[in-house]
């Protein structure tokens, strides 16, 4: 074991000195070479742990020995990887090394390393199948966040969190909480006997009452009793819902009695830049971020006149009432009562009518905050089906096997019918003009969605026809209406194509008519007299003649 760690040793060391295209050949040698006994390196059965143990060993020489460059600490593990690649080394072996990297060095170095890591990002997604992988860097990074404080170094835990998410594909249940549980050692102490006002001292709220230091220690304490009822909303809705609703009640009491301060011109600008750059907390360069509220009773009369600190309490209020109503768990749900949802409604636009009066900019921050709860019901449904996955992977090779054979047993149109079918298409589309309007008064009634016979379709015709109730002007406006005699026509051609045999050329639909009149009558259709139609002058006729003929 000695010899061969030895020998893996110095071949690494030598290999890691040269580019990047030649050490892998250099390598490949080496574990391709004969040992003592004749036998290839790589069908040892020790050969992959004596590699791995070998890599971890050089890692650890330029760490802490020889005190190598971030370089040459980012070759080996690039080396890792590639020795993964080639099935050289398990897949957890990268984050063993990453492991080890991050174990000798302080929480400054950490975050500098951890860019690296940002930047293979996409390299190392092929190898989230593999369970080992996917389960040991998730490991790596809860524990980084465990070391990491959330006041102090914020913005590398907001790192590890965005570098998980797209890590992870959006279907992975690693940070989704299914069973609902709550972070209930997420304690906030405070003051059980607060001095806010000093002696004498008073405030004067919007409506000239006088709030003294009694009034506010009882709402001191109902106010941060608030955190302790959101760790827990299961004991809210239980025997908990009376002082809840009570320490509510006085929060937004107070919140509209007590006016907000009046912001300067230099101070608004920086809440308006703060806000800009997505940051609460008002500093410019964004580089304080507390996210425990401070609970000094001192502070609390500057704290109700501080706009973001109105928002966030607002805010919270706002989360937990959809905590409330929409539960994430099927077994054992939380489950609101008619007059606890009411209670929660008013407390809602009560909220929000806060929020729109809280400057600077208070409707666009009441809107976005509307807006990221109504998306957050969506993930909250989407967790209590099971977290689906989003993505449709390929279809199985016996399945597309199935879906070709289908596509080719396909009959294929031939031209004679293709054909046919442009014509019963073409079909389909004349018949839609049974149902135009026109101003026929005679006309069938469109709402039939049957193609009528040619007896009724003109059965009110002949009837006025026989009475003799139809002048002139009436019988012109009939027979010169296109869409009626297209019609008309069509059903002749259609059932009673004989009335065309003794008619002479060029015959009209009054003809027809006319036979049909006959028939009616008893009388044969030689005998048959043509409906005279008088040329009745109309103002569309009048208006049609005025125009130029078009070419169509």
């Amino acid at each position: 074991f000695v010899e061969l760690k030895e020998s893996i040793l110095t071949s690494i060391r030598e290999a890691l000195l040269l580019p990047d295209s030649s050490y892998q050949q250099h390598l490949l040698q080496t574990f391709n070479s004969k040992d003592s006994k004749g036998g290839l390196l790589l069908d040892l059965p020790e050969f992959k742990n004596t590699l791995e143990f070998s890599v971890r060993i050089h890692l650890d020489d330029l760490l802490n020995k020889q005190k190598g460059t971030k370089k040459q600490v980012y070759r080996v593990l690039d080396f890792s990887l590639w020795l993964i690649d080639n099935n050289f080394a398990d897949h957890s072996f990268f984050v063993q090394l990453l492991q080890d990297l991050f174990e000798c060095q302080t929480l400054d170095q950490i975050e500098v390393d951890f860019k690296y890591l940002e930047d293979i990002r996409e390299t190392i997604t092929k190898y989230l199948s593999n369970v080992g992988f996917k389960t040991s860097i998730l490991k790596l990074c809860t524990d980084l966040l465990k070391l990491l404080s959330k006041t102090n170094n914020s913005v590398f835990c907001g790192r590890i969190l965005i570098f998980l998410a797209n890590l992870f594909p959006l279907s992975d249940r690693s940070g989704v909480n299914l069973k609902g549980d709550f972070n209930l050692a997420n304690t906030t102490q405070y003051d059980e006997e607060p001095e806010i006002l000093e002696d004498g001292e008073e405030l004067i709220n919007t409506e000239g009452v006088v709030m003294d230091n009694t009034y506010f220690s009882a709402f001191y304490k109902g106010f941060w009793s608030l955190q302790s009822m959101f760790l827990n909303p299961s004991a809210v809705v239980g025997d908990g819902w009376n002082n809840f609703t009570k320490a509510v009640q006085a929060l937004l009491i107070t919140f509209e009695s007590v006016p907000l301060a009046q912001l300067t011109p230099s101070s608004e600008r920086l809440s308006l830049r703060a806000l800009s750059n997505g940051r609460t907390d008002g500093s410019e360069d964004g580089s304080l971020f507390y996210t425990k509220l401070l609970t000094c009773g001192r502070l609390t009369k500057l704290q109700l006149k501080d706009s973001n600190f109105r928002r966030q309490i607002l805010s919270q209020l706002l989360i937990f009432f959809q905590t409330l109503t929409h539960s994430i768990v099927k077994i054992n749900p939380i489950v609101l009562k008619d007059k606890q949802k009411s209670t929660l409604d008013e407390y809602k636009k009560r909220i929000n009518s806060l929020l729109v009066s809280t400057l600077p900019k208070g409707s666009a921050y009441c809107e976005t905050a509307s807006s990221l709860l109504l998306r957050e019901k969506s993930w909250i449904s989407w967790k209590r089906e099971g977290c689906k996955s989003f993505e449709k992977g390929p279809g199985n090779e016996l399945e597309l096997e199935v879906l070709s054979s289908e596509e080719s047993n396909k009959r294929k149109i031939p031209p004679i019918e293709a054909e046919k079918n442009i014509k019963r298409a073409r079909k389909e589309n004349q018949q839609k003009i049974w149902f135009q309007e026109t101003k026929n008064i005679l006309e069938f009634s469109s709402k039939n969605s049957a193609i009528p016979e040619l007896e009724s379709y003109l059965k009110p015709l002949l009837e006025k026809l026989e009475s003799g109730d139809l002048d002139a002007e009436e019988k012109a406006i009939i027979f010169k209406d296109k869409i009626f005699n297209w019609k008309a026509l069509r059903l002749i051609v259609r059932n009673k194509l004989q009335y065309f045999k003794n008619l002479p050329p060029n015959s009209g639909i009054q003809d027809v008519v006319a036979v049909m009149c006959n028939e009616r009558k008893g009388i044969s259709g030689t005998n048959t007299q043509p409906i005279k139609v008088e040329e009745t002058e109309t103002k569309e006729n009048e208006e049609q003649k005025d125009k130029p003929h078009e070419i169509k």
